[in-house]
């Protein structure tokens, strides 16, 4: 219960995205950052290991992998092109309040932010929804009855938001695994690595 509790702390580290509002440092941290992705790492191995899948079907995995990870880097540079477009009314949103006049944004600013922040939001759950179910029919295709309640047992989705983890399908817990182990950023390289 401790490693699935360290795990989901984890996950909120790791699990910002561009859609979130960033905490902002003077200076990004890259051996901190180093560290936390092998600790990440681990965590991913410890939920992978129980699995026991071979090399053979790790090498089937993979492909779905960067498939996932193309589509996300895809979906991250139009979020960016968004974001970059509605910076011009940022910076005046900025200067209004900061400035002579320190007015707060108009009703319309926060109202077209939350739209464009919500349509991130759905983007990258359509595509981890299609990714997972693409990457949970792959599963039932190369493992074994064994390997599949092991994924399917493999989190607490209490940890997750699930308040009846018991009203969730054997899909549903497995599809949970595969969102947050498979498709994590930091799975692929020690899926490749485990494919040797």
């Amino acid at each position: 219960m401790l490693k699935v509790l360290a795990m989901a702390m984890a996950m909120m580290v790791f699990g910002t995205t561009i859609a979130g509002a960033p905490v902002l440092q003077k200076k990004p941290n890259p051996e901190a950052d180093r560290i936390l992705l092998k600790v990440r790492q681990l965590q991913i191995v410890d939920q992978m290991l129980p699995v026991l899948l071979t090399k053979d079907q790790i090498k089937k995995l993979l492909p779905i992998i960067e498939k996932w990870r193309q589509k996300e880097l895809d979906l991250e540079k139009k979020e960016l092109e968004k974001l970059k477009e509605f910076e011009p009314k940022l910076d005046k949103a900025l200067k209004d309040a900061i400035g002579g006049e320190q007015k707060t944004p108009r009703t319309e600013f926060t109202e077209e932010w939350l739209r464009m922040q919500n349509a991130f939001v759905l983007g990258r759950q359509v595509l981890r929804g299609s990714s997972s179910h693409e990457m949970y029919e792959k599963l039932k295709e190369i493992c074994n009855e064994g390997q599949l309640k092991s994924v399917e047992n493999a989190i607490d989705p209490r940890l997750f938001g699930k308040t009846d983890p018991e009203s969730l399908t054997a899909e549903a817990k497995s599809k949970m695994w595969i969102q947050e182990v498979l498709l994590d950023r930091a799975s692929y390289d020690i899926l490749v690595d485990m494919s040797r």
